[in-house]
């Protein structure tokens, strides 16, 4: 399979930024019917992993896809697309990883326009000569842009394409209301309209945007390839297996790659980032570390009725 590096390697994993575009014509059916969203990302990534597999001996390496469902364009305005974080190459079944080449965009563009066609048409979106009509365009509407590679050694570029990929609809810096009018405004002005606002009613404005809430349970960003839980799961039990037998009571941590151990602390960056407080550190600014995990509910609910309970606050009485 060619050169063959370490998944943990900087310089054979960069992963590659992905945008997938659908044309103005078929974008209703996934307004009425958001399933299809969930279809449209399986579209993505199965075009991704083919192309990835072409010329491939063994057919079981994949990529690593993370896929975020975007339904909003830069007015609130309701266009899906997708936002991909792509690696530059395929994990073996082995654990090691290969680095490819990117596929042209050209080719992608059209064997994604094929596959999402071809799943309209199978789930009766589509007749089969309008799914020839659209398959015949010229210029087709599709697009795929994946010309970005992000070096994993700069984590505030990984950073924030990780947060752009999953940002919300709206940005509420750019949301003014009058009283009577509400203006949701552009980063920058549209080159084929020149628009760089729009302007709408209160309650067409809560239109808008209350059709970007997804319908329960539904999972806006996912997981494919290398990155899937299923396959990371498989590939740590293998992992385990291979190794010099079970790892003993307290040396676990000792086991782990550097690389591992610090991935497990990223939990504690993450509570800081939320809720701006570093769980790791004391009132008085002292380090502190993880000694045990309290799992029995009964020594729970001790500690929690030992703690003293806030008084509860005054409220002032009701006008009269």
């Amino acid at each position: 399979m060619g050169q063959v590096a370490d998944w943990g390697s900087a310089g054979a994993r960069k992963p590659s930024p992905w945008v997938l575009t659908v044309p103005k014509r078929l974008r209703l059916f996934f307004l009425y019917d958001r399933r299809l969203l969930g279809a449209l990302s399986r579209c993505a990534w199965e075009t991704v992993r083919d192309l990835y597999r072409a010329g491939l001996e063994d057919r079981h390496s994949v990529p690593g896809m993370v896929v975020s469902i975007q339904t909003y364009g830069d007015l609130a305005h309701w266009q899906p697309h997708l936002h991909a974080l792509v690696t530059a190459g395929v994990m073996d079944p082995d654990g090691s990883f290969t680095p490819l080449q990117l596929p042209a965009a050209g080719v992608t563009e059209e064997l994604f326009r094929w596959r999402v066609i071809r799943m309209l048409v199978r789930r009766g979106r589509l007749e089969e000569d309008e799914a020839a009509g659209l398959l015949s365009w010229r210029h087709s509407g599709f697009s795929v842009h994946h010309a970005i590679r992000v070096d994993p050694c700069d984590t505030q570029s990984v950073e924030r394409l990780c947060r752009y990929l999953v940002h919300p609809p709206i940005a509420l810096g750019r949301l003014q209301y009058d009283g009577t009018r509400a203006t949701y405004r552009d980063r920058c002005v549209h080159p084929a309209t020149g628009a760089d606002s729009v302007t709408l009613d209160p309650l067409e404005m809560l239109a808008r945007l209350c059709q970007h809430i997804p319908p329960p349970g539904f999972h806006l960003t996912r997981l494919y390839g290398a990155y899937a839980n299923r396959t990371r799961g498989a590939r740590a039990r293998r992992t385990a297996g291979a190794g010099a037998g079970k790892v003993e009571h307290g040396s676990e941590r000792d086991a782990l790659a550097p690389s591992q151990r610090a991935r497990r602390q990223q939990w504690a960056r993450l509570i800081a980032k939320v809720f701006e407080v570093d769980p790791l550190r004391s009132a008085c600014g002292g380090a502190m570390r993880v000694i045990a995990f309290i799992l029995d509910p009964a020594v729970i609910r001790r500690i929690l009725q030992h703690r003293p309970r806030p008084e509860p606050r005054a409220h002032a009485p009701p006008p009269g």
